[in-house]
């Protein structure tokens, strides 16, 4: 019994001097619906330092390069507030996005996540398409099709490609099909291929980049 009792006293001395969570966060999740216009989003995170002892943030991660956290100072007083601002830009992408922003401090790591639902302007169908090394170089179709064809329009693209060449181009109902094939086949081969659109509103403009590749393997 004294060898069960001297385990527990040494169980509760030992949870007691771990470090305790000293930043509260007023939220860890934000949820951003974008409008069409709209390029990026922008979460903010407010904190408090909760403990008795300053805090000193020591790295801001975001698992994508496409999300770049801001802060305005890395050491928080007991009781000072601050605010983590991610910015997400948005690209290509569309549909949900979720952004993971990863804050550091010397004692604990805490976890923050922007999700952004994004308008999706077009489709491109296939967004991959494949041939085969020493096989006939056939055309293959890809599908361009515009969502919101009274808010965007697609700008004349430029296909600067080295290894594929457009046989031809069909247009009917806000919907593009090219018709693509490789130059040959004889070795391995892959190319990005970008298409530019364009939303108006009124005076305002932007433009955002779709893109499909080529491969040959």
């Amino acid at each position: 019994m004294k060898h069960i009792n001297s385990a527990l006293c040494f169980l509760l001395l030992s949870m007691g001097s771990l470090p305790a969570s000293s930043l509260v966060f007023e939220t860890t999740e934000v949820e951003i619906k974008a409008g069409l216009m709209d390029d990026q989003s922008t979460g903010l995170y407010r904190f408090t330092n909760a403990g008795d002892e300053p805090v000193v943030i020591t790295n801001l991660k975001s698992s994508c390069g496409c999300t770049v956290p801001e802060l305005a100072k890395r050491e928080y007083a007991p009781g000072e507030s601050g605010e983590i601002k991610a910015v997400f830009k948005f690209g290509s992408r569309h549909g949900v996005q979720r952004k993971r922003i990863t804050v550091s401090t010397s004692e604990e790591n805490y976890s923050l996540l922007l999700t952004t639902t994004i308008p999706n302007w077009a489709t491109i169908t296939p967004q991959i398409v494949r041939w085969t090394i020493g096989n006939a170089p056939s055309p293959k179709e890809i599908r361009l099709r515009i969502e919101s064809p009274e808010n965007i329009e697609l700008v004349e693209p430029q296909f600067n490609m080295q290894h594929f060449t457009v046989m031809d181009v069909k247009t009917a109902d806000n919907e593009w099909v090219y018709s693509i094939a490789p130059k040959n086949t004889d070795k391995r081969a892959t190319e990005r291929v970008t298409f530019q659109l364009r939303a108006t509103n009124g005076s305002d403009e932007t433009t955002r980049e779709m893109a499909f590749h080529c491969l040959i393997r």
